[in-house]
């Protein structure tokens, strides 16, 4: 987080699914917006009024079967 990447997320090409919440307060949520501008085929989903891991606790399920698939 605090030093820049070896590539520029433009440059990704697997499809890449990003979650994220809008009450986050350690990654702010302007950057997971950025990162669903930037970055070629993903899917972004955006939650009001989660944060960093209320997140994961209440959409695990969810998460789990885009990663398991």
């Amino acid at each position: 987080m605090a030093s820049p990447w070896d590539f520029r997320p433009q440059d990704i090409r697997a499809a890449v699914h990003l979650w994220h919440g809008e009450a986050d307060a350690n990654a702010a949520p302007a950057m997971g917006h950025y990162l669903a501008a930037t970055i070629p085929n993903n899917h972004a989903s955006f939650y009001p009024g989660e944060g960093h891991l209320s997140l994961m606790a209440k959409y695990v399920e969810e998460i789990l079967n885009v990663v398991a698939a």
